[in-house]
């Protein structure tokens, strides 16, 4: 099933034995940000090459640089 179906993304935090309301998912595009969303997952959007406002626009918080993930990430 392709994005923007949340199954993709349900099927992963199952198979990796997590809730989706424990998942956080970055994504370049909207459908993808919609998958996420839908599949009830903490969205980043990555603006490095996806114009920002369409990210902004499907719900995403945006970043622009991998590296700010290290501020945002839980650690483990």
């Amino acid at each position: 099933h392709w994005k923007p179906d949340p199954r993709l993304f349900l099927h992963a935090a199952e198979t990796m034995g997590f809730e989706p309301k424990n998942c956080i998912v970055i994504e370049d595009s909207d459908h993808g940000i919609h998958a996420a969303k839908t599949a009830g997952m903490q969205v980043y959007g990555y603006a490095g090459r996806t114009p920002k406002y369409k990210l902004e626009n499907a719900g995403a918080t945006i970043i622009e640089d991998m590296r700010a993930l290290i501020n945002i990430l839980p650690s483990f």
